[in-house]
């Protein structure tokens, strides 16, 4: 009598949230009581990864009303079938008798906090640095929005230019005079997006003019007016990627861009040393904001806060 084939089954879906916890939980339930059937699996995604991993099966009507449903979905590799989180739940409580505890959101041991904790367990093993701003686009007297970015940084492969770029964000340095004699604050916060390119990249990072979109000409890093070219590893094969803007051959300071499409024409020419995580969406509306003839936003776009993800916190 030949063994009982066992059911694959494996969750995708956004990591930070009570729902995908709660299928995860249940997942490993169903493994522990009958994993002599069924097998089970997370398949980790960052936000914006899961993001394109939901673009790519847009055209499956079926993932993607049940994607829909609470973005998660349980895939059983042996039949095929697709089932939301909630649909999961449910039939792991029927199968095995799996049950959910009422606790509220701001617990410590809640469903919410503990999805929080593991997904930034998960950051913390990727050996990267990870750091946040917030994008404020103001429309109107009326009409503000502000959106946060989070970005992953290589800081293996450009150790050096992400210590740049997290000093900006955190803003914890003295001041600095540069060459000309101006003294510049070594903060991000308060700096301008002030060009967007179609189809290209958005930019920003100039220190040396905070408070207004008249910038672009300065700028300054933590080692000096600017720094050298570190590595051309990193490829610009997607939007969402992190780089340093440049004047010509090591000459990289505070500016810098996130493309918006693929551009590989970058590569060999500007050190890219990032990418964006979560907040890609942010990054879609200021590039499809109306320009002026300098290719700056015809509304102001703002860095209003920026710092570090503290990856021990219980919550952002």
């Amino acid at each position: 009598m030949g063994a009982t084939q066992r059911h694959k089954l494996s969750l995708v879906g956004l990591m930070p949230t009570a729902i995908y916890r709660k299928a995860y939980e249940a997942g490993m339930y169903l493994q522990e009581a009958r994993g002599d059937e069924y097998e089970f699996e997370e398949q980790a995604m960052v936000p914006v990864d899961f993001s394109k991993w939901k673009a790519q099966h847009e055209k499956d009507g079926a993932i993607k009303s049940t994607i829909e449903a609470n973005n998660c979905v349980v895939t059983n590799h042996s039949t095929g079938q697709l089932q939301s989180a909630d649909q999961f739940i449910s039939w792991v409580k029927a199968k095995c008798g799996f049950r959910l505890f009422d606790i509220p959101d701001d617990h410590p041991d809640s469903y919410l906090s503990k999805a929080i904790s593991t997904y930034r367990g998960y950051l913390s093993e990727q050996n990267c640095t990870y750091v946040w701003l917030d994008l404020t686009i103001d429309y109107s007297p009326d009409s503000r929005t502000t959106k946060r970015v989070t970005f992953e940084l290589y800081s293996k492969i450009c150790p050096k230019t992400c210590e740049n770029f997290r000093h900006l964000c955190l803003g914890d340095l003295p001041n600095v005079k540069k060459g000309d004699g101006k003294t510049v604050r070594t903060h991000y916060k308060g700096t301008a997006i002030f060009r967007i390119v179609k189809n290209g990249w958005i930019q920003g990072g100039d220190v040396s003019n905070p408070g207004t979109m008249k910038a672009g000409n300065g700028g300054t890093s933590i080692y000096g007016d600017v720094f050298p070219d570190e590595s051309f590893d990193v490829r610009h094969s997607d939007e969402g990627v992190l780089g340093m803007a440049n004047n010509g051959p090591n000459t990289n300071n505070s500016q810098f861009y996130i493309t918006t499409s693929r551009s590989e024409w970058m590569d060999k020419r500007y050190v890219a040393f990032g990418r964006v995580i979560e907040g890609l969406d942010a990054i879609r509306e200021i590039h499809q904001l109306p320009t002026k003839p300098n290719q700056s936003p015809t509304v102001p776009v703002m860095i209003s806060d920026c710092g570090v993800l503290d990856l021990h916190a219980n919550k952002s």
